[in-house]
């Protein structure tokens, strides 16, 4: 929200960010599995982050 990376691994630190409907934020991984996880989250951010699943 502020222009700061955080680690999406943490989830705290994803929520952390603050941001809220409405603002842009910016996904970014280079893990071996990155665009999997880069669609998880991003469906997780469209849906509001409201119910988690247990294993993000």
């Amino acid at each position: 929200a502020d222009g700061n990376p955080v680690n999406a691994a943490s989830m705290l630190a994803v929520l952390g960010l603050g941001a809220q409907g409405g603002e842009e934020i910016v996904l970014a991984s280079d893990a071996d599995d990155a665009e999997a996880a880069l669609d998880r989250l991003a469906k997780l951010v469209a849906e509001g982050l409201e119910e988690l699943p247990e294993t993000v």
